[in-house]
């Protein structure tokens, strides 16, 4: 949500002409007690002052926005609340075309936010939107601080469409969304407005919507500067909807691209981006990896060999993981490269034993899975990660050190077991 800078001055009454001492003397004491921060007591003078006046005066629209303003700082919120629906639905000509009309809309707008009552604020800044947009064609006077009547149309918009999805609306939110695009002149709030109608869709399951706004966002916005890490999160959250959806043949295929638009920015590890294409290059390998896993043992020479290739070239899919700096992911390379190590062994006993193999050592193999389990349990624990992948680890330490079992450990901070 937008945070409105609050600096409140009380409106001016200007002195009319003509024998009014007593109400003069009334807007001095409600102005005093004002500045003294009495502002329920201002409230009641200005108030009552506003009604005291002729119905045609053209000063009660000032002292009745006085009023509501101080009830509004007393935290008198429903009181303000009425007071300034009093002010906005007065249809006399003086009350409708006041210039503090469109501060009355806003600061109504931000009390509905702060009780919470996200659809009265979404009401009430479609209306300050109306009203800032009809402006111009009124010839309603701008007070000095205020934005200018177009940028005041947009942002109330903006934070129509910000309410609307405080309430839940998913559906109302893009449409507002939607015609906020359309609306906004900055290139760059377009841009965020785009953004925001395709992580909506995302939120309420529409995936293939989802992916067609994110397609349109890096049509036209994929290229400005600063988005290039953006890109990769576009297709990071479009192959999360997709596996939600689901349809993971599209989750795969975004994966791949959340990979090559990494790639294309020099595949920098750590930071978020790193974080995203880790994840699908993990699941890329652990694929990889339970197809290898399921072969049956080797028969002969050349199966192990195979085997043995297949290991090298999954070893490689995981020690980019491993290099990718992410605490997490490097844990499961690490777990990964034991296991690789400890299933080659478990199918190459049969051929391999007793008569050992040229190129295939059973012992060695079972050593090196050993070493990576523990240099991943000792990382682990140093990084302060855990969960699923960790326990595995401590799983197949035990079974090469069974006189050193340990109890599986609870997830300490993070785990990527859901990866």
């Amino acid at each position: 949500m937008r945070r409105w800078l609050l600096v409140v001055v009380i409106a001016a009454v200007p002195a009319p002409a003509g024998a009014r001492s007593i109400i003069d003397i009334e807007i001095a004491r409600g102005s005093h007690l004002f500045q003294e921060g009495k502002y329920v007591e201002a409230g009641d003078v200005f108030y009552v002052r506003g009604h005291k006046v002729l119905p045609y005066d053209r000063d009660a629209p000032v002292a009745i926005y006085n009023a509501a303003v101080s009830y509004e700082l007393g935290h008198r919120w429903q009181t303000a609340i009425a007071v300034y629906e009093e002010l906005l639905t007065n249809s006399t000509r003086e009350f409708r075309e006041h210039p503090y009309r469109l501060s009355a809309l806003r600061r109504l707008a931000k009390i509905h936010h702060t009780m919470l009552e996200h659809r009265r604020a979404r009401d009430a800044y479609l209306e300050l939107y109306r009203a800032a947009a009809q402006a111009p064609k009124l010839g309603t006077q701008r007070l000095p601080d205020d934005p200018t009547f177009a940028r005041e149309a947009a942002d109330a918009l903006y934070n129509a469409a910000l309410e609307a999805e405080l309430a839940n609306d998913v559906s109302d939110a893009i449409a507002l969304l939607s015609e906020y695009e359309h609306v906004e002149t900055e290139r760059i709030k377009r841009d965020r407005a785009v953004w925001g109608i395709a992580l909506l869709y995302g939120r309420g399951g529409a995936a293939p919507q989802m992916a067609e706004t994110f397609a349109r966002w890096r049509a036209t916005y994929g290229r400005d500067a600063g988005n290039a890490n953006n890109v990769v999160e576009s297709y990071y959250r479009v192959a999360q909807g997709w596996q939600r959806f689901p349809r993971f043949d599209d989750a795969r295929a975004a994966g791949d691209a959340v990979i090559a638009e990494w790639r294309r920015l020099g595949a920098r590890p750590g930071g978020s981006t790193a974080r995203m294409a880790g994840e699908w290059l993990l699941a890329r390998a652990e694929t990889a990896y339970d197809a290898w896993e399921s072969l049956a043992p080797a028969t002969t020479d050349k199966q192990i060999a195979a085997f043995t290739k297949r290991m090298r070239e999954l070893d490689v899919a995981y020690a980019e993981i491993e290099a990718l700096d992410i605490p997490e992911l490097a844990l499961a390379a690490r777990v990964r490269a034991g296991d690789l190590r400890y299933e080659l062994a478990r199918k190459a006993v049969d051929v391999c034993t007793p008569t050992p193999c040229a190129n295939v050592g059973i012992d060695g193999l079972v050593g090196e899975a050993r070493s990576a389990w523990t240099r991943a349990r000792t990382a682990a624990l140093r990084a302060g990660v855990g969960g699923l992948w960790l326990d595995r680890a401590i799983a197949g330490m035990a079974r090469t050190f069974p006189d050193a079992a340990e109890e599986p450990l609870t997830p300490i901070v993070v785990s990527t077991e859901r990866l």
